[in-house]
C-alpha cells in the first residue's frame, strides 16, 4: 500500500509500505532507494539528451 507524505520542496513523496515494493526489491542486494532513484534519474538524462542530439543532427 503506498503513501504519500509533503515533501520539503512543496512536492510529494510517495513511499510503498513494509510489506512490499522497492524495500522488498532490494533486501538482500547492496542497492538502496537512493541508489535507485539515481539510475533512473541518470538513464532518464541519458535518454533525453540522446533526443536532443538526434532531434538537432536530423534537423541540419
Amino acid at each position: 500500500m503506498a503513501t504519500t507524505q509533503a515533501a520539503g520542496n512543496g512536492g510529494a513523496v510517495t513511499t510503498m509500505s513494509e510489506s512490499g515494493g522497492i524495500d522488498r526489491l532490494l533486501a538482500g542486494t547492496s542497492w538502496t532507494r537512493a541508489d535507485v532513484e539515481l539510475a533512473l534519474q541518470t538513464a532518464s538524462t541519458l535518454l533525453l539528451l540522446y533526443w536532443a542530439v538526434t532531434e538537432v543532427a536530423d534537423g541540419l
